[in-house]
């Protein structure tokens, strides 16, 4: 526990450095700003309403789990509190990962290093150094989540469940998905509180909005992989250095086809399935979860998952902690920005100046222009 308590910080040291680093270079794009001005306008008037999207964030996914951050975003209401919380829970990913393992029956030291190895990964560090996202509550809760079940603690399991669900509402589907296989194969009882959880909370959100008239944003869905270059890393990337572990389950593979699914045959402008893209963070801690289930009888796999982890992270991570990764220069204006709020009066951004606009966010004064 202290090797993975001291990875997670190191994690953290190293991840926020680097965060703070795009920060100032003025790199991060518009989600930095929406989150932040729709979390702290919550904070003050109960709304997710930001400029970023033009209208409650509610209205495009059902993410209500962001109010936790209302108080830290009243308190501070910068772009530092939205990337602190960021890092902070990929780092906490990887202790309950290590949790979930020493739960299931894994041995300690080789628990250890599959949760440094999930922590060095290009995708948990992608995950740290790309834009906010909601999603990056999912590694968290799924781990603990998944020691609940194994537990067969009920509360436990509806409490986490229902966290989940707050995420995003294509989490709500996965989990009743999970539910339909816990009741035929595992617990009856968990297994049906989870589709009850999944589908009310989807149904709830869903009608919802057709009362109002309003639908939520996902992609729009074909029978073609539009950005199969980009698949093909991940999955490698993915795959290889859990030295192919997952693929032991065998049929029970079968249980992550969903994930998959959405991940691939997406249709938007850029890859949903792209290393470090916040989309892949349920799939990446299904993985996970796997290589755990599969370490209980192969634990000699460990080191070989935290090596080859490792090299994957110096040679093809996305972010600059790699080999011939550069910093990025400060832009100068990000202090004199930092400087202008709070705010008295309406200010205005071109959507060409958002990157200005994402630091001043948190000023319910800022607005972003498209």
């Amino acid at each position: 526990m202290w090797a993975v308590l001291g990875a997670a910080l190191a994690f953290f040291c190293v991840c926020l450095a680097a965060a703070f680093n795009r920060l100032h270079a003025l790199n991060y794009d518009l989600d930095n700003g929406t989150f932040l001005q729709a979390i702290a306008n919550f904070a003050h008037t109960g709304s997710f309403f930001n400029y970023g999207e033009g209208r409650s964030h509610m209205l495009v996914h059902d993410s209500w789990l962001l109010a936790v951050l209302a108080p830290f975003a009243l308190l501070w209401p910068f772009q530092e509190t939205l990337i602190v919380a960021q890092v902070l829970l990929l780092a906490l990913a990887g202790v309950a990962l290590y949790g979930y393992s020493r739960t299931i029956g894994v041995e300690a030291w080789p628990a250890a290093l599959l949760s440094v190895a999930f922590l060095v990964s290009p995708h948990a560090q992608g995950f740290a150094y790309g834009d906010f996202s909601e999603s990056h509550f999912t590694p968290l809760l799924t781990f603990a989540l998944a020691i609940a079940v194994f537990r067969k603690h009920l509360l436990w399991t509806v409490v986490l469940a229902q966290l989940l669900c707050g995420v995003k509402e294509d989490l709500a589907l996965f989990l009743a998905w999970f539910g339909v296989a816990g009741a035929l194969w595992y617990d009856r009882r968990l297994g049906l509180a989870a589709i009850a959880i999944g589908v009310a909370n989807y149904a709830a959100y869903k009608l919802a909005l057709v009362a109002i008239g309003a639908h939520s944003v996902g992609p729009n869905y074909g029978i073609a992989i539009w950005y199969p270059r980009e698949a093909i890393a991940f999955f490698t990337l993915l795959l290889v250095p859990l030295c192919f572990a997952p693929l032991r389950l065998g049929p029970r593979l079968l249980l992550a086809l969903p994930l998959v699914v959405e991940l691939l045959f997406g249709h938007v402008r850029h890859a949903l399935a792209a290393v470090g893209e916040h989309y892949t963070e349920p799939l990446v801690a299904l993985a996970f979860i796997a290589t755990a289930l599969v370490l209980r009888s192969s634990p000699r796999l460990a080191p070989a998952i935290l090596a080859l982890s490792l090299v994957s992270a110096l040679f093809f991570n996305v972010t600059p902690l790699r080999i011939g990764g550069t910093w990025l220069p400060a832009d100068p204006r990000y202090a004199a920005l930092h400087a202008s709020v709070p705010s008295t009066a309406p200010r205005q951004f071109p959507y060409a100046d958002r990157f200005a606009w994402v630091i001043v966010a948190g000023d319910l004064n800022a607005r972003i222009l498209w």
